[in-house]
């Protein structure tokens, strides 16, 4: 009869393996900014934003735009951070349920990009409006093709908000009126601070 040890620490090996890889993969997490030096970037991290509701009400932030969607749904636009060297653009925001029942809708926010898979239940579908220059600019991706922007968005609880966070490649420093459209909701148009 052959020896099942050899199976076993195959199985083993198996198990600790997707133990590291599930482990690693931290869920309701933003991804990282584009690499820089610590030094240089240590002042532009993007605030993880975890994909879980939360209780913050819409007076908590002060908004730069604020737009209303179905589903008792209000989208906020809380931060628009351009990185030191006017590479990329950090968004910040909120989507807010003011409805008695949980809203669980929020696959059509990832866009109808070929890479969904990578970027699951995400507002990976966002985009910056630039009516001035006429473009429109997409939330970055990492190598793998993964969002640089909240995944892992299963709901928005009734009654709560749910922060997220978005990067793009930077609009030219002389446009100062942008738009910030995700599915579902109208263009939320904010003026960049100096």
């Amino acid at each position: 009869m052959p020896s099942t040890a050899p199976r076993r620490a195959l199985t083993a090996a198996a198990f600790g393996f997707t133990v590291l890889f599930v482990t690693s993969c931290s869920a309701g997490q933003d991804r990282a900014a584009p690499r820089q030096a610590p030094a240089a970037n240590a002042a532009q991290k993007p605030v993880a934003a975890s994909a879980t509701s939360t209780a913050t009400t819409p007076a908590d932030d002060p908004a730069l735009a604020e737009v209303d969607g179905s589903d008792n749904l209000t989208l906020r636009v809380t931060g628009a951070q351009r990185s030191r060297g006017g590479k990329w653009l950090t968004l910040r925001g909120t989507i807010t349920n003011a409805g008695r029942s949980h809203f669980y809708g929020t696959n059509k926010w990832r866009g109808d990009f070929r890479n969904l898979a990578k970027s699951p239940q995400s507002v990976a579908g966002a985009t910056i409006v630039d009516e001035a220059s006429a473009k429109r600019y997409y939330v970055l991706r990492d190598t793998t093709g993964l969002c640089l922007c909240t995944t892992h968005i299963q709901r928005v609880e009734a009654g709560k908000s749910l922060p997220f966070t978005a990067q793009f490649p930077a609009p030219p420093a002389d446009s100062a009126e942008l738009g910030f459209q995700l599915p579902g909701f109208p263009v939320a148009t904010f003026t960049m601070g100096g």
